[in-house]
């Protein structure tokens, strides 16, 4: 008799749930860190007066300079080659040949250089 159709239970609703939310950081006692390559792409950005041709150069190998750890540590690396009009030219060797995430790192480089230098830049990988 239980079974007839007529006496079907009905299913209960689930309440739905309200979206979690990240945790928050603690702000007391984190530990200081120093500044890292994506904390100086997020600060404000450093307007140079009046580069010499000498020191914009100097300027850009130094950047890329900072990349490089982070990008030898994954098995890669970057070398500055030279500036032509506003094309930043570099060479990336080892497995930033075949990492679908060097155009990332490229991108990070340009926005850094256009920061610091205020003007537009673009960073072109050269493969030899």
């Amino acid at each position: 008799m239980g079974d007839c159709h007529g006496s079907r239970r009905r299913k209960r609703r689930r309440k739905t749930q309200p979206l979690r939310q990240p945790p928050r950081e603690r702000q007391g006692n984190l530990p200081r860190r120093s500044r890292s390559w994506s904390d100086e792409m997020n600060s404000e950005p450093q307007v140079l007066a009046t580069l010499t041709s000498e020191n914009k150069l100097q300027l850009i190998a130094d950047i890329v300079a900072e990349a490089r750890p982070a990008i030898q540590a994954d098995g890669g690396d970057i070398e500055f080659l030279g500036l032509r009009g506003q094309r930043v030219e570099v060479r990336l060797t080892g497995k930033c040949l075949t990492c679908a995430l060097a155009g990332q790192t490229l991108g990070g480089i340009r926005r850094r250089l256009v920061r610091a230098l205020d003007e537009p830049l673009m960073v072109v990988p050269i493969m030899d």
